[in-house]
This record gives C-alpha cells, sequence and structure tokens, in this order.
C-alpha cells in the first residue's frame, strides 16, 4: 500500500537555490524534503544518479542503493525524498538522499522523446 500523504515537503527551486551556494563538495545544514517525478535515472556503481522534477524545476539526487533498502524506482515512478542539499564535484546542484518514499508506481513507460513519434497517426 503506497502512502497517500508526504507532508511538509518544499519546491524543488527553493532547494536548488540553497545548493547553488554551496561549494562543490559540501553538504548543507539542514534537512529537505521533496517529491515529484522521476525523469531520469543514471546508474554509476556505488551510486545512482535521479532526475527529479516537480512544478518548481529540477534537481538531481545523489542516492545510494544500498543504503535505501531495496526500493526500486523506475521512470515516471511519483517519490517522496529527505535528505541534504549538496553540490556535486561538477557543480549540478544536488540532494543528498537519505530517506526515500514510493508514492506512485507508473502502470506504463514513458514515451520516447528523443526519437519523436514514427506514427503519424497517434498524434
Amino acid at each position: 500500500m503506497l502512502p497517500k500523504r508526504f507532508p511538509d515537503r518544499e519546491e524543488i527551486a527553493t532547494v536548488r537555490t540553497e545548493a547553488a551556494e554551496l561549494d562543490p563538495g559540501v553538504e548543507g545544514g539542514h534537512e529537505h524534503r521533496l517529491a515529484g517525478r522521476i525523469l531520469a535515472r543514471r546508474d554509476m556503481g556505488k551510486l545512482m544518479f535521479l532526475d527529479l522534477v516537480d512544478r518548481s524545476g529540477r534537481i538531481q539526487l545523489l542516492i545510494r542503493p544500498d543504503e535505501l533498502g531495496g526500493v526500486t524506482v523506475d521512470l515516471g515512478d511519483i517519490v517522496g525524498v529527505s535528505g541534504v542539499a549538496t553540490k556535486t564535484k561538477r557543480g549540478e546542484p544536488s540532494l543528498a538522499v537519505r530517506e526515500l518514499t514510493l508514492l506512485g508506481k507508473i502502470r506504463t513507460s514513458l514515451p520516447d522523446t528523443f526519437h519523436g513519434l514514427t506514427d503519424t497517426e497517434a498524434r
């Protein structure tokens, strides 16, 4: 059973602003709670990067899969996360995730926007 609510969440734009002011590799002081849809996923071995999007913007999530207890996340899922603002070594404003809650599972996969529509009748 998925939770119905994810209280005390903030908008991504406010967390992005805080993370942008940090030096690369430094974590912020207090914990933030965000909710949104996963639109990109990059697995890099011991670290996973997700792009979380809400109505205010986009932020990169830094996740260590072994610390989250086997939660599987697919593109298009709606999740709630809590963690601290940080900036990666390359300067990308991010959220270092401490807890991830699955709020909604996508039933069908998102359409492929890279190649566009091949069937003109599907528009």
